[in-house]
């Protein structure tokens, strides 16, 4: 008998439109187990971080970090508040600290309490939203580009944490081999709709070719098969 895997969240027929003539995606039916570790890719502005964001308050009536935790891209100017760093924590979880000794524990990274938000840099955000996720220890992770900003070294840390530490994500990349080494699954945006392939990128790529390859000879075998009907019309 096959092992059943526990489903942690399904999607049945998720559309979004910004405009009432265009869907951004339309349809689309997925679903995230436990333990996926998901790639969501495509084009700039095919839907990828909106649909993390609608992930993000599924099934819910508001956003929970305990459940869903959503990390979304890093913009500064979102950040430019003299609003000191332990009242934003203090906002979040209430023995704030544990945030501050687990982003020290797992990226080097000492900030100091009563530092003004606005001095924090991208990558000092992202590696704190980090460190924020793993004290929540949600089900599900949801990254939006969380290499953005990030050095050398805090991504080397950032890809251990993903092999390792988290599991249940779904994040979007451009980065081809950041993909290879944290995803085991592909979503694709494709035309409006999402693809779903199993391994990592270069996986993904392989079956992608192999695909299109087999659509190009189905393509020239009816372009044939028509030809020669035409042929004997005439």
């Amino acid at each position: 008998m096959a092992l059943q895997v526990e489903v942690l969240l399904h999607m049945n027929d998720l559309s979004f439109s910004a405009h009432p003539k265009r869907f951004l995606f339309q349809n689309i039916h997925l679903t995230i187990f436990k333990n996926d570790k998901i790639g969501l890719i495509g084009d700039n502005g095919c839907g990828k971080s909106t649909l993390l964001k609608l992930l993000a308050k599924k099934n819910t009536a508001t956003y929970d970090p305990s459940k869903i935790y959503y990390i979304p891209q890093i913009e500064l100017a979102h950040y430019q508040s003299d609003e000191l760093l332990f009242t934003f924590l203090e906002k979040q979880y209430s023995e704030w600290w544990e945030i501050l000794e687990k982003l020290e524990q797992c990226f080097d990274m000492s900030l100091a309490p009563d530092l003004p938000l606005k001095a924090l840099s991208g990558g000092q955000w992202v590696q704190l939203y980090i460190a924020m996720g793993l004290v929540f220890k949600p089900t599900i992770w949801l990254l939006d580009e969380p290499t953005n900003h990030l050095d050398l070294d805090a991504k080397h840390q950032l890809i251990k944490l993903l092999q390792t530490a988290i599991t249940n994500f779904v994040l979007v990349s451009h980065d081809a081999h950041f993909l290879n080494l944290v995803t085991h699954k592909i979503w694709a945006f494709e035309s409006s709709k999402i693809s779903c392939y199993s391994g990592n990128y270069k996986e993904y790529q392989t079956q992608k070719a192999a695909q299109l390859q087999a659509q190009k000879r189905q393509y020239e075998a009816a372009s044939k098969e028509h030809k020669k009907a035409m042929s004997f019309k005439v």
